[in-house]
């Protein structure tokens, strides 16, 4: 199965089983999602990437939205969901009164999305977003998915 997405101007969003010229011409953000095995990415293109391209980001917030990603970077890149962090649980408490976080534990689990095929530039643009180093570090850590494990950095609070 695959879609097409546009977002127009005001928000407007038109889900399509094809692509369009004409929705594409009026798109302010344009990505497609498609099902890949036993994932589901989002991209740019209708291919899907037969490896996971560097650099890579695990998020497990806001940054699960295709629109933020866009809002964030200027861009959609390939998102593959599902991604899981293990040894690693949500945590409740907020971060700068404003955000939650993870914190590691044994045996416990975080979903979310693996963002691949990041420019250094747009990894400098996550790490404002997410306030490092002032409000998180980030880590390398292994994550999975259905296409495949690899590494990917993972912000976690500052205690």
């Amino acid at each position: 199965m695959k879609v097409h997405v546009y977002v127009g101007r005001g928000g407007r969003l038109m889900i399509l089983p094809k692509e369009d010229e004409e929705e594409d011409e009026r798109a302010i953000l344009r990505f497609v999602i498609q099902s890949s095995g036993e994932a589901i990415v989002v991209g740019p293109e209708d291919e899907v990437p037969k490896d996971l391209p560097p650099e890579r980001v695990f998020a497990y917030g806001t940054l699960t939205d295709p629109e933020t990603v866009a809002s964030v970077i200027g861009r959609v890149p390939y998102m593959v969901y599902p991604a899981v962090l293990k040894g690693y649980e949500l945590a409740l408490e907020d971060v700068g009164n404003r955000y939650n976080t993870i914190r590691e534990k044994e045996g416990s689990r975080v979903s979310g999305v693996l963002l691949v095929g990041l420019s250094d530039e747009e990894i400098r643009e996550i790490d404002r977003y997410e306030g490092y180093p002032a409000l998180y570090e980030r880590r390398r850590e292994r994550v999975e998915t259905p296409l495949g494990e690899c590494e990917a950095y993972v912000y976690v609070a500052r205690e």
